[in-house]
């Protein structure tokens, strides 16, 4: 077994870091590279890594199907708690790791999937239009290319937005909630998500026990609900129980959890609607020397275009 690091180390058998995805907690990371394959490591034993075992291994590894052949063209890439998704190039969503809820969703809630399997609707055909893809604890969603949501997975407090707490382990569509840019899920202790519209509103659903929703009550939410209080969201990101947002104008909000200063306020107390963070508006941006390069899905013509930091 590895033992707990106190300083930076390098990690063996990964180059040509693209993007990182890590896992909540404990558990794993995984890298998507600049050849367009996964390397992963940390915990493996729900088949976190991808590479058809749940042996442990020291070093980094290859994500690899079921038939021995490696993952390639991954467009995007995303890990939850024991749990891991890519879309490859052609529009198809992988997943790979523990699927007790139907996280992975393949229509199976098995113990784990050691190799990536494809996510699929419920009349057995493979999903085929993502552009994104995102793991939280237990569920997963994913934005198609005519910026709708489908998700799957652990709906116990409502985080699949489909209307009900029914676990559903094959990709649903979240009814009422279109024209959207971008989607982030939460975990533990609630669960929660919250999407991006292109009109640059923001749409919140899941638990609410600390008032995480921004609606300024703690009840939870299993359809879409517009968070009123702001308006004009550049972007948003869900964390552990609490929620936060860029607007247009450089302002930064933040609402819900807060037992731990989680929201940057001179208090620990919860907050159930949108507050403003101070002394931020007024930072200079960072200015990153960056490197662009576009992905093209095969299938659609569809292009992202991708920068990282030098």
């Amino acid at each position: 077994m590895g033992r707990d690091k106190a300083n930076p180390v390098p990690v063996l058998g990964v180059n040509g870091v693209a993007r990182l995805a890590h896992g909540y907690a404990y558990s794993h990371t995984c890298a998507l590279l600049d050849t367009g394959g996964v390397s992963c490591w940390g915990e493996n034993e729900h088949g976190e890594r991808g590479v058809g075992d749940t042996a442990v291994y020291q070093d980094a590894t290859a994500a690899t199907y079921a038939d021995g052949t490696v993952v390639s063209l991954v467009t995007s890439l995303s890990v939850g708690l024991t749990h891991s998704c890519a879309v490859v190039d052609d529009g198809r969503v992988r997943c790979w790791g523990f699927n007790e809820f139907g996280q992975i969703g393949d229509g199976t809630q098995s113990a784990t999937a050691t190799s990536p399997a494809a996510v699929i609707y419920a009349d057995g055909t493979q999903l085929t239009t993502a552009k994104s893809v995102h793991c939280g604890e237990y569920q997963t969603c994913t934005v198609l290319v005519d910026d709708t949501v489908w998700c799957w997975g652990k709906n116990d407090k409502g985080q699949l937005a489909v209307g009900d707490t029914d676990t559903n382990a094959l990709t649903v569509k979240v009814p009422n909630i279109d024209g959207v840019q971008s989607v982030s899920l939460g975990t533990m202790p609630a669960h929660h998500a919250c999407a991006l519209l292109r009109n640059n509103t923001l749409r919140c659903w899941g638990s609410n026990e600390y008032g995480n929703l921004g609606l300024g009550d703690t009840m939870e939410r299993t359809s879409p609900v517009t968070v009123t209080a702001i308006d004009a969201v550049r972007s948003a990101q869900v964390g552990g129980g609490y929620t936060c947002a860029a607007l247009v104008d450089d302002s930064f909000w933040c609402w819900g959890r807060n037992g731990k200063f989680q929201l940057g306020l001179s208090s620990t107390a919860n907050v159930p609607l949108p507050q403003e963070i101070p002394g931020i508006k007024d930072l200079p941006p960072p200015v990153p020397k960056c490197t662009c390069y576009e992905t093209k899905m095969k299938r659609m013509g569809f292009v992202t275009q991708e920068c990282k930091a030098e």
